[in-house]
């Protein structure tokens, strides 16, 4: 019987010895190897290139709430291309923490509120934005790839950004002799600097939402070639800026939303604007 009863309590504390093991390895795993948290960057080109604007500048926020690998702690940055008067350098329109919650039923509602909410803070601040005949896309790109580092992007991480854009570049020159050379793209010279998009999927959208070709000012003008033969010269050149062009894609057209009733400023959640540099 005696021999029973320590076999009995070395089992038992065999058990218990496993258990906490088991609990300090969980606690350890989570400490040290938490679920990566996906950020989103959307740029919207002010050069008034495409066709509804703040519709699809909804449905591209309203697409990125939606995205898998969001989890607690994910931003939604959106900001504006540049102009002569900011040095070409982006604006800033809005940085939104992306509303999440782990409940399956007690925070549903508050959470569906809170990206509604979000949505029509986004549908107020394109309501305001003020447009320009510059494209520098390239620049917006640059910078707003380092705001997702800021956030802690790795190379190893998925992050994005979605620019709403006819493709047109005015500024950087690569692009901009890329676009209006008629060579073909083996002979063209390669780009100085090229996007670190390094863990980073980039989607323009609205390439086929023209409202027709323009002329810019300055030493960017824009082709008049047609669009349907322009197309795949600007996905070529666009992808030879790209460190990893495998993770850039066009979509012709970008998602549309129905666009939400504005809110007041102080629910919109977002922070001050202003120029990124």
């Amino acid at each position: 019987m005696t021999k029973m009863i320590k076999i009995l309590n070395a089992i038992l504390f065999g058990l218990i010895i496993l258990g906490m093991v088991t609990f300090l390895s969980i606690r350890y795993l989570k400490g040290h190897h938490a679920p990566s948290v996906a950020h989103t960057v959307i740029i919207l080109d002010r050069s008034g290139s495409t066709t509804n604007q703040c519709a699809s500048l909804v449905g591209m926020a309203e697409k990125s709430l939606s995205l898998s690998s969001i989890n607690k702690g994910s931003m939604l940055v959106v900001i504006g291309t540049g102009d002569e008067a900011h040095r070409f350098e982006p604006v800033l329109l809005g940085s939104f923490p992306i509303p999440h919650s782990s409940r399956i039923i007690e925070g549903k509602s508050k959470i569906e509120k809170a990206k509604r909410d979000l949505l029509a803070a986004i549908a107020d601040l394109c309501e305001q934005v003020t447009p320009s005949n510059d494209s520098p896309i390239a620049l917006s790109i640059k910078r707003g790839i380092a705001q997702l580092r800021s956030f802690g992007c790795k190379n190893t991480d998925t992050c994005y950004i979605t620019i709403q854009t006819d493709g047109l570049e005015t500024l950087e020159p690569y692009m901009v002799n890329a676009l209006r050379s008629k060579q073909p793209k083996k002979k063209r010279t390669a780009p100085v600097e090229k996007l670190d998009n390094t863990g980073i999927d980039i989607e323009f959208c609205g390439i086929s939402q023209t409202v027709g070709n323009k002329l810019s000012k300055g030493k960017g003008k824009r082709s008049p070639k047609s669009r349907s033969a322009f197309s795949n010269t600007i996905e070529d050149a666009w992808k030879q800026t790209f460190v990893q062009p495998e993770r850039v894609r066009f979509t012709p057209f970008c998602p549309k939303a129905e666009l939400p009733k504005t809110l007041e400023p102080s629910n919109s959640g977002a922070e001050p604007t202003g120029s990124i540099h």
